[in-house]
């Protein structure tokens, strides 16, 4: 009996020490999962607002150089305007002239405070840029009070009595001075130096998200050695959703938000492409510059968003009228720019713009109204002397400028 009593009592305490070892094995394994769903939790919320982050930095950086853009073009528009404005022979012509002067001017005054607001924001914080800074206050002529005494001069001309108005104004002779002196080269310098601050922070974002991708990568191999099959599929989720956002923001950095077409860096990148191949023998190309005539009225008029729906409409448009060897692109505002390849000659180009002109001045239909627009284009050719994109862009711009003052 007591063999039998002690054979009992030693299978009892084996059951219980097999029981209590099971419950430690079961509490450990769910310490282990509990943490490893924790540490993918923390991670994932990590990684999610840091590309939520950097894309929202890089939409900022985006509106940014479109209103850099901006101000260059209505450098342009001021200029021309007081052009008109002195040089217009009835009140009533003098009249118009000064509306359109005043309201280029409100829209680059507005333009320039949202640059200089940005400006100091970015000169002291994380993503802050020394040459943008020293590019509008502190620089040599910088563009803060250069922009400033141009506002000043076109507020003074626009103050002149019609039978004052004079080529000889002090007001008028001050405005040309200051596009003579580099108001549009400083411009386009601060457009570079936007473009270049927004590439940083890309950059940045990019590396951040790779070592973001690593270390979930390395997370993923340990939980999938030591827990379960089912975290290794949430972790694919979460890794398919990183995915998704880094190719969410490189098509951002390349494409426009608004109408799915190129942006200005995308347009950049297939300049640069084109270029290649002419040294390879490519036949003749051109580049054009479009600007939509009087957009404003309809911003003003039916709103944003009508404005939205006709720049959707106009490129695409723009893109059935081209082959697809060519390529169309928005820069920004109601700026395009399209790419010609394989032209058989030069005037090959001029009947592509006179499609384009046709194409976009058909009645576009929203909100119950036929609106119709027009625009204005400068081309440059190529292959030449003087090929590099800079100068292509900026013979094509001084083309566009060419065509808006001769009458659009």
């Amino acid at each position: 009996m007591d063999q039998e009593r002690h054979g009992l009592e030693e299978s009892a305490n084996a059951c219980k020490a097999l029981v209590s070892g099971r419950q430690v094995n079961i509490q450990a394994m769910t310490f282990r999962y509990v943490f490893a769903v924790s540490l993918i939790a923390v991670a994932a919320i990590a990684s999610f607002f840091v590309l939520n982050h950097a894309l929202s930095i890089q939409r900022y950086d985006s509106e940014l150089v479109n209103i850099s853009g901006r101000q260059r073009m209505l450098s342009q528009s001021t200029a021309l305007f007081a052009n008109q404005l002195v040089n217009a022979r009835t009140q009533e012509r003098a009249d118009e002239a000064r509306m359109e002067l005043r309201n280029a001017l409100n829209l680059m005054r507005s333009s320039h405070l949202a640059m200089t607001h940005a400006t100091g924001r970015f000169a002291g914080a994380e993503y802050s840029n020394y040459e943008l800074n020293r590019a509008y206050f502190s620089g040599e002529d910088p563009l803060d009070p250069k922009l400033n005494r141009y506002f000043n001069d076109l507020e003074g001309l626009l103050n002149v009595e019609f039978t004052a108005l004079r080529q000889e104004n002090s007001f008028y002779k001050s405005i040309l001075a200051a596009h003579e002196t580099g108001l549009l080269q400083k411009l386009n310098g601060v457009v570079v130096l936007y473009e270049e601050q927004s590439n940083a922070k890309l950059f940045q974002a990019k590396t951040i998200h790779a070592y973001v991708i690593v270390g979930m990568l390395i997370l993923l191999v340990f939980e999938t050695l030591y827990i379960f099959r089912p975290m290794v599929r949430n972790m694919r989720a979460f890794t398919s959703e990183l995915l998704k956002k880094n190719q969410e923001m490189a098509e951002l950095s390349v494409n426009d938000a608004l109408t799915k077409l190129p942006n200005r860096a995308g347009f950049s990148d297939r300049l640069d492409v084109l270029l290649d191949a002419q040294e390879g023998g490519d036949r003749v190309a051109a580049i054009m510059l479009l600007d939509l005539d009087k957009f404003k009225n309809i911003n003003d008029t039916l709103g944003h968003p009508a404005g939205d729906q006709v720049l959707i409409e106009v490129g695409q448009r723009i893109h059935a009228q081209l082959k697809p060897s060519d390529t169309v692109a928005r820069l920004g505002g109601d700026e395009f720019a399209v790419l010609l390849r394989r032209l058989r000659s030069s005037e090959d180009a001029a009947i592509v713009a006179k499609q384009l002109i046709d194409a976009i001045m058909k009645p576009i239909f929203i909100d119950g109204s036929d609106l119709t627009v027009g625009t204005s284009i400068g081309i440059a050719l190529f292959p030449d002397k003087d090929s590099s994109p800079e100068q292509l862009m900026k013979h094509a711009d001084l083309a566009l400028y060419e065509a808006k003052r001769n009458g659009r």
